[in-house]
């Protein structure tokens, strides 16, 4: 039997593609409930969406330099490739430079870690 191992960031993008998929489900269910069972099925969708927050909230973490889409201004996010550096003070302060084609083209701008939207993944070898 073959087992193949994945990332932690794939599992839980895995594990929160799934909680994602069983909401319709739920929601279809709801439609045809008797409406004295309600109070069940809305702890029962709380608990989910609580659940993917929490998943979501894993995934956007800072984990190392990498490609991220980076939350910019009034909404607007971008692909920026994400580095960090330590201060005189060992503080580490995210930098950010955005990418067009692998390529970084404009001047890295300091962010905050909760501007970051979710991890795309490593830089590719020799891009940026």
């Amino acid at each position: 039997m073959r087992v193949d191992l994945v990332s932690r960031r794939t599992f839980l993008h895995f594990a929160a593609a799934g909680s994602a998929a069983t909401l319709p489900a739920v929601a279809s269910v709801a439609a045809d409930r008797d409406p004295d069972d309600s109070p069940q099925l809305t702890e029962t969708v709380e608990a989910c969406l609580d659940e993917l927050e929490a998943l979501t909230a894993l995934m956007t973490h800072f984990n190392g330099d990498g490609v991220y889409d980076v939350r910019r201004r009034v909404g607007f996010v971008a692909r920026c490739h994400v580095a960090a550096a330590r201060g005189d003070h060992g503080q580490r302060t995210l930098w950010a430079g955005l990418l067009f084609d692998g390529h970084i083209l404009a001047p890295r701008e300091r962010i905050d870690e909760a501007d970051l939207v979710r991890c795309v993944g490593p830089v590719p070898e020799g891009r940026a």
